[in-house]
């Protein structure tokens, strides 16, 4: 489902941290099981493909 405004914002705020050494949070991802950033780890959520919808 769509994340809580509460969400959005613990993930964002942890986006900027997971920024400050060496963009470390984000290549967190190369090594976590799940390939999850700290951002998604923190604030319980990840970001999805989904396939486009069929116009019509």
């Amino acid at each position: 489902g769509k994340p809580g405004w509460g969400q959005c914002i613990v993930r964002c705020l942890t986006a900027i941290i997971s920024m400050a050494p060496g963009f470390l949070g984000y290549w967190w991802v190369w090594i976590d099981r799940d390939n999850c950033s700290w951002h998604d780890r923190l604030s319980g959520t990840r970001v999805l493909r989904l396939p486009k919808k069929a116009k019509g």
